[in-house]
C-alpha cells in the first residue's frame, strides 16, 4: 500500500506535533484526493487539540475524543487533483483546486495527500496561486453560512437592490474580511466596519463612494457606538438590521446590540456565543457545508456547492480576492512552529504586509504618488520594491487599483515595473472605465490590449458596447479607430452588434455598421426581437439584414428564426408587423412541426393570423405571375 507522510497534533497546552507514515486516502463517492501544494492554517488547528486536553467527557465518538488520540487539523486545501471517487463529474485528475476538507475527519491538509468532497472544492483560474487559493476554504465559507444562510443577506447571485447596513465587528479578522469581501460582491452597503490595529487593511476593502466606514475600537465603545450613530445619520441610510460577530466574543457585544435594532439579527461565529437580548441570535459552524445528504435543519450542503463555485467564477473575473498571507518554508517540518506563532499571535509580517498593502492600495486609488514612493523607498523599514514583491503586494493588483480609480499619474509610475502583457481582467477593468486616456496608457504598454479577445468574456468592443447605459459612443468610436474588430467572436455569436441589438441601442448599431460589422450570421435580429427593440428591429431590415438571420454557431439547438421567437411571445405584435412587412419567411416551422400561422391560432392572436395570411395572399400572387 502506497504511504504518504502526514502531521498529527496531539492535546496538550502547548502546541504539540508529530509526523507519522500513513497509508494514501483512498477517496469514497463522491470525494476527491488532492496532492496538497499548500495549505492553510487557522487558530482552531491548535485550539482544537488545548480543548482536547482539556475534555474529561465520556469516551465517545466526540470531536474531543478523536482529537485525543492524535489527528490531521489541516482543513484547507490547494493543490492538483490526484484521484476523484465515484459520482464526482466536475473535477479531473490534473485539475487545479482549492478545498475544504471536512474537519475531524480522515484525510487533513497537513499532509502530502488530502481529502475533499467535491461540492466544498472549487476549481484555480490560472491567475491564482496555491498560496492565495489556501486561504481561502475554511474562512470564506464560514463568512458565506454567516451572512447568506443565518443572516439571510443577499447574495453575489441574486444581489441587493436597495440599502442594507450591515456591521461587522472584527472586520480586519479572516472571516470578518471575507463576510466584507462576500458584502461588496452582493451589493450590500453601508457596510460599517469595526477593527483595531488592522483599520488599514479593513479600509482597502471597503467603497467609501458607497457609504462604507471603518471604525477603531481602541478610540473606546462609547465613541465607536458614537461616531457609527453620527455616519448612518449623515448618510441617511437608515437602520441596521444585521450584525456579525466573525469570533470575536463578548467585547463585540456592547457595539453590535447599540447598533442593530431590536427586531434586527446578529450572527455569532464560534466560539462567540454572548447573550443578544432582544436582537435575534445565530450561530454559526461553518462544518454544516459538508452535510452530505442534504437534510437537517444545519444543512449547509447547497449553499457550499453554489459558493464554491461561485468562487472560481468571481477570482477568475477578480471581483473576489484571497488574503493576504504568509509563506513558512520547511513543508511538513514547518507546521509545528507555525501554529506555536498563529498561537502566540507573534505573525508580525502579516500584519506588515496588511498595512502596507493598505496603504499601497488606498494612495493608488486616490493618486498618492508621494506615499507610494515613500513605501517603495522608505530606508527606515527596508522595504523596496523587491521586499514588497516578497510580501506579495502584486504591482499588478496596484495597478489595477489605479486604473479602476482613473489615476494616470499613478498608472505612469507603476507601468515601469510590470514588464508583462496585461492580464484580460486588468483589460476588462480598463475598459470598464471608458476613458480613452486610461486606455491609451495601458496600450502604449501592451499594443495588443485593444484588439486581443477577453476569452469567454468576449473581446473590448463588446464590453464597451454592453456596458450599462448612458452608453459612451465616443470612447467605442475610438476603440474602433484603433483597431477593435466589430466582428469579434461572429462564429460564437458573442458580437458587438449582437450586444447593441440586445440592448436596442440604434446610434451604437450604426456606428458598428459603418464600421465593418457583418450583419447576417451575428445573431443580432433575433436579439432585437427577444428584448422587443423595435427600433433595432427596424434599423436592421433598414441596412438590409434578413429577418431570417441565424446566429453562426454549430451549437444552436433551436434554429428558430425571429419570426418564430416573435409569434410566441406576448405583446410582441408591432416587431411582428415589422418582421413580416420585412419579407420574413412565413412558412418556416418550429421543432414541433408547427407553423407561424397555427402558432398565432392557438395564441388566439386574430389581427396577427390576418397579418399572416395577407402575406401567403401576396406571396401566391407573385408566385403565379
Amino acid at each position: 500500500m502506497a504511504t504518504m507522510k502526514q502531521v498529527l497534533g496531539f492535546p496538550s497546552a502547548e502546541v504539540k506535533c508529530e509526523i507519522e507514515s500513513a497509508p494514501i486516502p483512498e477517496p469514497k463517492d463522491k470525494q476527491v484526493l488532492i496532492k496538497v501544494v499548500v495549505s492553510g492554517s487557522n487558530p482552531k488547528d491548535w485550539k482544537v487539540p488545548t480543548w482536547a486536553a482539556e475534555y474529561n467527557g465520556p469516551d465517545n465518538d466526540s470531536w474531543q475524543t478523536k482529537a485525543k488520540s492524535g489527528m490531521n487539523h489541516g482543513d484547507d486545501i490547494a493543490g492538483v487533483v490526484e484521484k476523484v471517487g465515484k459520482d464526482v463529474i466536475a473535477f479531473k485528475k490534473g485539475d487545479r483546486v482549492g478545498a475544504f476538507h471536512e474537519m475531524q475527519a480522515p484525510g487533513g491538509s497537513y499532509a502530502e495527500y488530502g481529502l475533499a468532497w467535491e461540492h466544498t472544492t472549487f476549481h484555480l483560474p490560472a491567475s491564482t496561486s496555491f498560496e492565495e487559493a489556501a486561504t481561502i476554504p475554511l474562512a470564506a465559507l464560514t463568512a458565506a453560512v454567516a451572512v447568506f444562510k443565518n443572516l439571510k443577506l443577499p447574495t453575489p447571485w441574486l444581489p441587493a437592490t436597495e440599502s442594507t447596513p450591515f456591521i461587522v465587528y472584527g472586520a480586519s479578522s479572516s472571516v470578518g474580511s471575507y463576510a466584507i469581501k462576500l458584502a461588496r460582491n452582493s451589493n450590500i452597503h453601508p457596510i460599517i466596519a469595526v477593527a483595531g490595529k488592522g483599520t488599514p487593511h479593513v479600509e482597502s476593502l471597503l467603497d467609501r463612494s458607497k457609504g462604507d466606514a471603518v471604525f477603531d475600537y481602541r478610540k473606546g465603545t462609547e465613541e465607536t457606538i458614537k461616531g457609527i450613530r453620527a455616519h448612518l445619520k449623515s448618510g441617511k441610510y437608515g437602520e441596521v438590521r444585521h450584525g456579525l460577530d466573525p469570533g470575536i466574543g463578548e467585547p463585540s457585544k456592547q457595539v453590535l446590540t447599540e447598533i442593530v435594532v431590536s427586531d434586527g439579527a446578529i450572527n455569532l461565529v464560534l466560539p462567540s456565543d454572548w447573550d443578544t437580548g432582544k436582537i435575534a441570535k445565530t450561530k454559526t459552524t461553518v462544518g454544516s457545508v459538508h452535510t452530505v445528504d442534504n437534510s437537517g435543519s444545519g444543512d449547509n450542503h447547497n449553499l457550499g456547492l453554489v459558493t464554491c463555485r461561485w468562487f472560481t467564477e468571481a477570482l477568475e473575473k477578480g471581483t473576489f480576492t484571497a488574503h493576504p498571507y504568509e509563506v513558512r518554508p520547511g513543508g511538513l517540518e514547518a507546521v509545528q512552529q507555525a501554529l506555536q506563532d498563529l498561537k502566540d499571535e507573534i505573525n508580525t509580517s502579516l500584519s506588515q504586509h496588511q498595512d502596507v498593502h493598505a496603504s499601497l492600495s488606498t494612495a493608488c486609488r486616490t493618486g498618492d504618488i508621494q506615499t507610494l514612493k515613500d513605501i517603495l523607498e522608505d530606508e527606515e523599514t527596508g522595504l523596496s520594491l523587491s521586499s514588497v514583491v516578497k510580501l506579495d503586494i502584486k504591482i499588478r493588483d496596484l495597478i489595477r487599483d489605479a486604473v479602476k480609480a482613473s489615476q494616470l499619474e499613478v498608472l505612469r509610475f507603476l507601468r515601469p515595473l510590470y514588464p508583462k502583457e496585461f492580464d484580460r481582467h486588468l483589460r476588462m477593468n480598463a475598459i470598464a472605465t471608458r476613458s480613452v486616456d486610461v486606455v491609451l496608457e495601458l496600450a502604449d504598454h501592451d499594443p495588443g490590449f485593444i484588439t486581443k479577445s477577453f476569452g469567454i468574456y468576449g473581446c473590448p468592443l463588446r464590453s464597451a458596447v454592453s456596458v450599462p447605459e448612458p452608453k459612451d459612443l465616443a470612447f467605442i468610436r475610438f476603440l474602433l479607430e484603433r483597431g477593435a474588430d466589430p466582428n469579434d467572436g461572429l462564429y460564437g455569436g458573442m458580437t458587438p452588434l449582437r450586444e447593441a441589438a440586445a440592448g436596442g441601442e440604434v446610434e451604437v448599431l450604426r456606428l458598428l455598421v459603418d464600421y465593418g460589422a457583418v450583419m447576417e450570421g451575428s445573431g443580432a435580429m433575433r436579439r432585437a426581437v427577444l428584448g422587443k427593440r423595435k427600433e433595432a428591429v427596424e434599423f436592421l431590415l433598414e441596412r438590409g439584414c434578413s429577418p431570417d438571420d441565424l446566429t453562426i454557431r454549430l451549437n444552436d439547438r433551436y434554429r428558430e428564426t425571429a419570426l418564430l421567437m416573435a409569434v410566441r411571445r406576448e405583446r410582441y405584435d408591432d416587431v411582428v408587423k415589422l418582421l413580416i412587412g420585412g419579407a420574413a419567411n412565413v412558412h418556416v416551422k418550429d421543432q414541433e412541426g408547427r407553423s407561424v400561422v397555427e402558432i398565432v391560432q392557438l395564441a388566439g392572436n386574430v389581427k396577427i393570423v390576418e397579418l399572416l395570411r395577407e402575406a401567403l395572399r401576396k406571396e401566391r400572387e407573385v408566385n403565379e405571375d
